[in-house]
């Protein structure tokens, strides 16, 4: 059995005066793998064995084994080993 990091955020949804504050738990799973700059808002999970491209803004949750990237972060590619092969080929 894996682990699973878990942390609870909170961030600041506008002012604070009319918008609440957006809580949420971020899930990043076993194998998981960022880079630097990475944003996860509150409640995103990043799945088992993804990768996360550099200065990317995780706003929904990503499956396990793809790679993703970008403000606001999209699927890129996905893993080889759904292909029968390892790793992500480019």
């Amino acid at each position: 059995m894996g682990s699973t990091w878990s942390w609870r955020a909170v961030t600041w949804k506008g002012c604070a005066a009319r918008r609440p504050l957006r809580c949420g738990e971020i899930r990043i799973e076993d194998g998981a793998w960022w880079g630097a700059g990475v944003i996860v808002v509150p409640g995103a999970t990043i799945g088992a064995g993804t990768v996360v491209a550099a200065g990317s803004a995780v706003t929904r949750d990503l499956p396990a084994d793809v790679l993703a990237g970008g403000v606001l972060a999209y699927l890129i590619r996905s893993s080889c080993a759904e292909r029968g092969g390892s790793g992500f080929s480019l």
